[in-house]
């Protein structure tokens, strides 16, 4: 489903929900082990409707690479739908473009210093838990965001 766009995830939402009920029945009820969405390309894609009203999922996971999607007045709004729902949220991977482009347009363009990606990526990290988000980070973008058309 990466790369597939908005329309596709929308019409599709009910595969994460069916998954989880197939492992949630595997793992009988009393088996301490969460069960997480796999995310999609970004924000967006990552948190529909159905999952946070999907009694078998426990953790809907973002998976998220273009740099709007990192403003922490943006992820709160994800973490405030999640919490409403009573889900927990977790950032599974995002990531920071290697290159002098925008984040949308890898790989192309020259490589940012090192300094330069360090930056980002701390202030990315900053932004994120600064939404009460927890995170485990990705990779430096090697390629086009496949949120982006």
């Amino acid at each position: 489903m990466i790369g597939d766009g908005q329309s596709f995830i929308e019409g599709h939402q009910q595969w994460q929900c069916h998954r989880a009920a197939t492992i949630k029945n595997e793992l009988g009820d009393n088996s301490g082990i969460l069960v997480l969405t796999g995310g999609e390309s970004c924000m967006s894609e990552s948190v529909q409707l159905d999952y946070l009203t999907c009694d078998a999922l426990d953790v809907i996971s973002i998976h998220a690479y273009g740099v709007t999607d990192y403003n922490t007045s943006s992820i709160e709004t994800y973490v405030q739908q999640a919490q409403a729902a009573g889900k927990l949220l977790l950032m599974e991977e995002w990531g920071a473009c290697y290159f002098n482009t925008d984040n949308n347009n890898c790989p192309t363009g020259d490589a940012l210093f090192t300094s330069a990606r360090d930056a980002n990526i701390v202030g990315w990290a900053g932004n994120i838990t600064a939404a009460g988000l927890p995170w485990l980070y990705w990779e430096v973008l090697p390629n086009a965001d496949p949120c982006i058309a």
